[in-house]
């Protein structure tokens, strides 16, 4: 990671990966984020869990940085390290 930053990349565009608009309803964030990085669907447990998150971190404006965590999380869960 190191060496992408020294070459100038910021990181993850989170822009188009959550416009800002998709960021005001969590459980629709969470729907698109779910289709973009799982190849099926997810138990009904697992989505409720990353939407209750995502809700938790919905303030006045859901950050970039927040939807680093929340994919980040997701990411990070055996659904994606399996598929």
């Amino acid at each position: 990671i190191a060496r992408l930053m020294e070459r100038g990349f910021k990181g993850p565009d989170y822009g188009r990966i959550a416009p800002r608009a998709l960021r005001e309803e969590p459980a629709k964030l969470v729907g698109e984020l779910m289709f973009r990085f799982f190849q099926g669907p997810l138990p009904a447990k697992a989505r409720k869990d990353f939407e209750l998150y995502a809700e938790a971190k919905q303030g006045a404006v859901f950050t970039d940085q927040e939807v680093g965590e929340l994919c980040h999380l997701m990411l990070s869960t055996p659904h994606y390290q399996l598929t």
